[in-house]
């Protein structure tokens, strides 16, 4: 998660320019060559998935986190399976 957090500071970087560059710069670098802009799409929705997966995104958009959910999950799972380790 500490490189998908990493890779989208470096997106927001590329970011930070006004909509028409970043779009040109997109379209840039998807077409140098075919693997390379399947890697930056990559890229870029991994980037997206890491901000949309941080705690404080979660809790701002009310959602629950993760491990929340799984500890929930796995309480509800041992009571309807008890004998189960």
């Amino acid at each position: 998660f500490s490189l998908l957090t990493h890779i989208f500071s470096l997106y927001q970087l590329v970011r930070g320019k006004p909509a028409p560059d970043r779009r040109m710069a997109a379209e840039r670098v998807a077409s140098l060559s075919p693997p390379l802009g399947i890697y930056f799409r990559l890229i870029q929705s991994l980037a997206t998935l890491a901000y949309m997966e941080h705690p404080a995104v979660l809790d701002a958009l009310g959602v629950e986190r993760g491990d929340v959910r799984q500890s929930r999950f796995r309480d509800l799972r041992r009571i309807a399976t008890p004998d189960t380790p």
